[in-house]
């Protein structure tokens, strides 16, 4: 039900999170969401005064996010501490959802919730494409996309 849904990723020239805000983009694009650009910010270090400042202002702004998509879970966690000093309850005052699933997303207060990339599959596709690179030189590279399923805990509410 979140129609006010803000990005924070890392760094642009990063694929991974280049692919996780063309996800956003598109997601929030097919459900006709306009969002302002300063709800896709891309902050290369959460621990820092840049990061702080970026986000207080977005989320002491008038038009402030009910929910966050962040691009993994140690940028996720930064966050959640960044809304504690604010006085911002998750996931009361804000959603907050992220991807890798790592044990900090359990062990965050709340829990959070997260998107399982299925790293153990990630790690043998990616074994098994350098395998074959190396025997074979000129293959193309390929893009392979492993099963992925999010992990409900305690940092999102529904509206």
């Amino acid at each position: 039900g979140h129609r006010k849904i803000s990005y924070l990723g890392r760094d642009e020239r990063l694929l991974v999170s280049t692919d996780r805000k063309y996800g956003y983009q598109l997601c929030t694009s097919r459900h006709r969401l306009k969002l302002p650009n300063e709800y896709a910010l891309e902050i290369p270090s959460v621990l820092s005064e840049e990061a702080d400042n970026a986000l207080t202002k977005l989320l002491m702004s008038e038009n402030c996010p009910t929910a966050m998509v962040v691009c993994d879970d140690i940028q996720a966690i930064a966050l959640m501490r960044i809304c504690r000093k604010l006085g911002i309850a998750i996931p009361e005052d804000l959603s907050v959802i992220s991807f890798n699933n790592s044990m900090y997303a359990k062990l965050a207060e709340p829990q959070l919730t997260s998107m399982d990339i299925n790293t153990i599959q990630l790690g043998i596709e990616a074994a098994s494409q350098v395998i074959n690179h190396i025997e074979n030189p000129n293959l193309f590279a390929t893009k392979i996309i492993v099963p992925h399923f999010i992990v409900e805990r305690e940092s999102c509410k529904r509206l």
